[in-house]
């Protein structure tokens, strides 16, 4: 399994809290108390009669009073097992515990685990051994224990170097994050829902051309001549730009299921999945087993996926190249796929050729300000569309038009947005530009054309309104009840989070990774 994937599975521990919200609601009253020696106060309360210290361990990670250690970190990569992403129950391999941004990220995410267990704990976040027994049975991970005995159950635990408390822990963390929110949020007064609502409902639909700010040849080539030290810093300060990322080509097989997926057609489709691999690993052609039986888009060109990078494919990066890897669920919902590496082409800088200095150069005048070409072609079609306002002609905008027929531009219509000024939100077509927001934001139907064009990384924009909603108390009063129901859900979902982020924003956090490299070692190379 490749870093990237355990880095993102440790991110979703930190939501289900496995290391241990208020398990003492369930600790078993012989629980060694050096148990509560190893941790803080604070995180006392939750973990670790499953692994007693005889003496204190070494801090990893502190915020405000509140301590993480060495033994929590243990603890936390011991327990990752029970949810392997396989669905096997396998350890955190030995390369990723001694990669820092794996060992870090571990860390930061304990810190946000106590923050988490104090909050629950505040709360009187319980959960009765009943419905610990209820969660086993459905958790597709464990409900294989559900039919045994403890004692069975214990020897298959020990099996990874778990025990009894170690499960109790997991299930108890991963009901009582789903409880939390409930307690962190507080239901909105009126006047705040309708603040909400009315932002909302007022959303917009802008119609926008977009002028890149491309400097002329003359400007562009007096920079490389002139400015040789700006481009060779700008070339130091940003390698990573500039360095062509590790790809590798890759073929796939898709299976889909038929019908609604279930339990019965996803073992089927693993076992199929399974039987192609088997074959592919005995010397039948790749390609021709995805031309036979992939349901993937590119089964016509044998599964050829081309050259994928990291973020696009993990799981192209967790074997070696020629191998296949194991199956692993899809995009599509129901899906299983098998991945097999071809050919790697390793990370690489960009030399600084006089090619590259021309890009740098004009990357540098794009971003620094209005060039004079762009800022004119942007005022002329500003002051075509004023003219075309004025004489009721916008949809069409004839002026408008000749002039981006002639400089090889297009209008194009945002989906609807809400537009608040300043803010850093996504607006469909542009994406995150706080100043073209706040020109959005200005626009009404009296007023529906932005006063001058808006200069933004690299792009000029000439905005005109196309729709605006417009909210009314009565509508308000009969739409209150479902949209109280939506704004809660919403804010559940981000509820621990915000708390998270609110607690360590008011105290001191520290990461001291020695005490975890000393144990696990370091590996600085990134694994593939």
């Amino acid at each position: 399994m490749s870093l990237t994937r355990y880095t993102r599975f440790m991110g979703l521990l930190v939501c289900c809290v496995v290391v241990g919200i208020c398990a003492c609601r369930s600790e078993p009253e012989d629980s060694p108390p050096s148990a509560t020696a190893a941790t803080s106060t604070a995180a006392a309360t939750t973990t670790d009669a499953a692994d007693p210290q005889p003496e204190p361990s070494p801090v990893v990670g502190r915020v405000g009073d509140q301590t993480v250690t060495l033994a929590d970190f243990r603890r936390a990569t011991r327990r990752m097992s029970l949810f392997h992403p396989s669905g096997r129950w396998e350890p955190v391999p030995e390369r990723v515990l001694k990669a820092p941004q794996f060992q870090q990220s571990t860390v930061l995410s304990l810190i946000d685990l106590s923050i988490v267990r104090d909050a629950a704990r505040a709360h009187g976040v319980t959960v009765t051994p009943e419905e610990i027994e209820e969660r086993i049975a459905r958790e597709p991970g464990l409900k294989a224990l559900a039919p045994l005995s403890e004692q069975e159950r214990a020897e298959r635990l020990a099996t990874i170097g778990l025990t009894l408390d170690d499960l109790r822990v997991v299930v108890t963390d991963r009901i009582v994050a789903e409880r939390l929110p409930d307690r962190l949020i507080e239901a909105p007064d009126e006047q705040r829902l309708w603040e909400v609502y009315k932002m909302l409902e007022e959303r917009v639909v802008v119609e926008f051309v977009s002028i890149p700010n491309t400097p002329e040849a003359k400007t562009l080539d007096a920079f490389v001549r002139t400015q040789r030290d700006a481009i060779e810093r700008h070339y130091a300060d940003n390698t990573t730009r500039y360095t062509r990322p590790t790809t590798r080509r890759a073929r796939i097989i898709e299976l889909h299921p038929k019908g609604d997926p279930d339990e019965e057609s996803d073992q089927a489709l693993r076992e199929r999945l399974s039987g192609l691999r088997t074959q592919a690993m005995g010397g039948v052609d790749f390609a021709e087993l995805a031309r036979a039986h992939s349901a993937h888009t590119s089964a016509s060109r044998g599964g050829d996926l081309g050259f994928v990078v990291r973020p696009q494919r993990p799981e192209a990066f967790a074997v070696k190249v020629g191998e296949i890897t194991e199956p692993a669920r899809g995009r599509q919902e129901g899906s299983w796929f098998i991945l097999k590496v071809e050919e790697e082409l390793e990370a690489h800088a960009r030399p600084l050729t006089a090619p590259l200095r021309r890009e740098i150069a004009a990357a540098l005048l794009r971003e620094r300000a209005p060039n004079p070409g762009p800022l004119a072609i942007a005022r002329s079609i500003h002051e075509a569309w004023a003219a075309d306002l004025k004489a009721n002609a916008a949809e069409e905008a004839p002026k408008v038009q000749a002039i981006l027929d002639r400089e090889k531009l297009r209008r194009q219509t945002t989906l609807k947005f809400s537009a608040v000024p300043g803010s850093e939100a996504f607006i469909p077509g542009i994406g995150s530009a706080p100043p073209v927001m706040t020109a959005a934001a200005k626009l009404t139907a009296a007023e529906p054309l932005t006063p001058a064009p808006v200069f933004y990384e690299g792009n000029l924009y000439v905005l005109r309104l196309k729709e605006k909603g417009n909210p009314t108390r009565t509508r308000f009063e009969a739409d209150k009840e479902a949209f109280a129901r939506e704004y809660l859900k919403a804010k559940r979902r981000s509820a621990v989070q915000a708390h998270v982020e609110k607690v360590k924003a008011e105290r001191k956090v520290t990461v001291n990774l020695a005490p975890v490299q000393e144990a696990f070692g370091v590996e600085d190379k990134k694994p593939n």
